[in-house]
């Protein structure tokens, strides 16, 4: 059993349960059409129907049977058919005559209740197509379900039912001969009421980005005019829109000779944008009679994972860390620690309210998950991971924290030292971010008298010990200077002792090679050498050069040579 109309039963397939129903709810109307919404394949198969009835005295399975003449009989379903403006109601009718009459065509009236018996005034259907006798507002309205009136089938549908329908129906046989029509007496009863059915709104699953298409089925299976769709969508919050890019169109299937099936799709790519929002199907009618149905829209769909943090916060403070994804369904989100450990073999702790003490929290909300840690340490420092994860997709977003503090610092070394060795102190600090580490030596009056935070020019940093060794080096390339000066001078002297005879280098030097070694003493000098007035003294006395530099003052004395010194003699002579 795939379908009960009576809902009491629970011998329905629990596979079945929900997705079939009866396209006319009253059985009453014997339309036993359904239909089976979010087909699967195994759907497919053979449906058979059974029909359960109440026995009466005098009636059929569908009605009862009345023969006013031998051999003229009429069915007619007991009671009033009831029917919805717009839709179309069937009148279930069959008839009998005698084997001798052949039937011509049957007629079909609409007369008052007061009335025994219809007259041509009130004809609303003629099988006979010549006929122009029909009332105008039945035209193109009412048509037989078997069109061949040899076969004793007087059932008719009447489409674009209106209000003003609701009233007794009355069946009239014609033969081949005039003496061999009939008016039965027997009536049918329709009321038509205000339509209360509504639309099939088919919405399949949404996603983010893919093409879509909802399908909306208009109520009854009527073969009257085709209804005009029409689809509206509401933003969160605003009023009717049409939705950007859709794609519409109606489809309508035959289901029989005498009913059809109208639809309109609706095609278009949905976005979070159209999550929680309503999708609104409008049928209208001839008659101007419309229904219409509401739907909700329901997308899948994630966005970016977000954290939002004060990522440094001080020991003692509270850290709160919330990782944010909006997504539908919604998302599973949780934090883990990663420890340094962790974080070489690719692991990390995930951390639950049932692994925290008392001084973490994590709450989780729609969508949200915030990690609080109270009076924080040194070792909640580190990379804190939050990992969402939506359907079949994961996602990561880390965040580094940093925990500021500060231990006292500690000096170690020999702090006793004796006079002229050296004395080696160090200072380790325990902070983050690291500190800037100073020495200061406090004079000794200063510490007799309690003023141990005064400081004098004697504080040694890192930055003095810098610009000591930048004075260092100046010194070195000064020194250099003067040695090259020295030489250079040396040769000069020589050049001008030795006259024009002897070979001159480019520079203005004697070629002849000498070295240092050729002074006795850097304190005597018994050459003379011309003055200069940017390196020599203008009260240096004979045989003495003095060099005066910032800082540096000294002479030099070349060794006595008796042959150099006449020949040196007798060329200042000619000079």
């Amino acid at each position: 059993m795939i379908f009960n109309s009576d809902t009491s039963s629970d011998q329905v397939q629990s596979e079945f349960k929900g997705r079939v129903s009866l396209l006319e709810s009253d059985v009453k109307q014997k339309n036993c059409s359904i239909i089976i919404n979010d087909l699967k394949e195994w759907d497919s198969g053979t449906y058979q129907l059974r029909v359960i009835t109440l026995p009466r005295a005098g009636s059929s399975v569908w009605g009862k049977r009345s023969c006013p003449l031998r051999g003229y009989c009429n069915t007619l379903v007991e009671g009033e058919i009831s029917a919805e403006a717009g839709l179309c109601v069937v009148i279930p009718c069959s008839f009998t005559v005698p084997d001798r009459i052949q039937i011509s065509h049957i007629v079909w009236f609409k007369c008052e209740s007061t009335k025994w018996r219809c007259d041509h005034g009130d004809m609303i259907f003629n099988s006979d197509t010549s006929s122009d006798q029909v009332q105008s507002e039945f035209k193109g309205r009412v048509s037989l379900l078997e069109s061949d009136v040899n076969q004793k089938n007087c059932s008719i549908i009447i489409n674009d039912l209106k209000e003003s329908d609701s009233g007794e129906y009355q069946l009239r046989v014609i033969g081949l001969q005039m003496e061999d029509a009939l008016t039965f007496s027997q009536k049918a009863t329709v009321a038509v009421k205000g339509l209360s059915q509504r639309p099939t709104v088919m919405i399949p699953t949404l996603t983010e980005g893919q093409q879509t298409t909802l399908t909306c089925t208009a109520p009854g299976l009527c073969s009257g005019s085709e209804p005009t769709f029409t689809w509206r969508w509401r933003r969160r919050g605003e009023s009717d829109t049409d939705l950007t890019g859709n794609i519409t169109a109606v489809k309508t299937e035959n289901v029989a000779s005498f009913a059809k099936r109208s639809s309109s799709t609706l095609s278009f790519s949905p976005s979070a944008e159209h999550h929680g929002t309503n999708i609104t199907c409008t049928v209208l009618f001839q008659g101007n009679v419309s229904t219409e149905e509401t739907a909700t829209l329901n997308v899948t769909y994630v966005k970016e994972v977000r954290i939002t943090q004060n990522a440094s916060v001080s020991e003692g403070e509270t850290l709160n860390l919330t990782c944010k994804v909006d997504s539908f369904p919604p998302s599973l989100i949780t934090w883990t620690k990663v420890s340094d450990h962790s974080s070489r073999n690719g692991t990390g702790t995930t951390l639950q309210n049932n692994t925290f003490s008392d001084s973490a929290q994590l709450r989780e909300e729609r969508g949200t998950a915030t990690l609080s840690l109270f009076n924080v340490t040194a070792g909640d420092a580190g990379q804190y991971v939050c990992t969402v994860t939506h359907m079949n997709s994961t996602w990561k977003e880390n965040v580094n924290v940093t925990v500021i503090y500060m231990r006292d610092p500690v000096i170690t070394g020999n702090l006793r030292v004796k006079e002229g060795a050296v004395l080696n102190l160090t200072c380790r600090d325990n902070s983050f971010p690291p500190s800037h580490v100073a020495w200061t030596q406090v004079f000794d009056q200063s510490s007799r008298n309690g003023a141990g935070t005064t400081l004098q020019k004697n504080t040694f940093t890192t930055g003095d010990y810098l610009e000591n060794l930048r004075f260092l080096v100046v010194a070195l390339l000064l020194l250099m200077i003067i040695s090259v000066i020295v030489v250079n001078l040396r040769y000069w002297r020589k050049s001008v002792q030795q006259g024009p005879t002897n070979t001159k280098s480019p520079s203005g030097f004697s070629n002849e090679p000498e070295s240092l070694q050729d002074y006795d003493d850097v304190s005597n000098a018994t050459a003379r050498a011309p003055t200069s007035p940017n390196l020599l003294d203008d009260h240096t006395s004979e045989g003495e050069v003095e060099m005066n530099f910032p800082q540096v003052r000294f002479t030099a004395t070349p060794r006595r040579q008796t042959t150099n010194r006449d020949s040196s003699s007798s060329h200042q002579d000619e000079s």
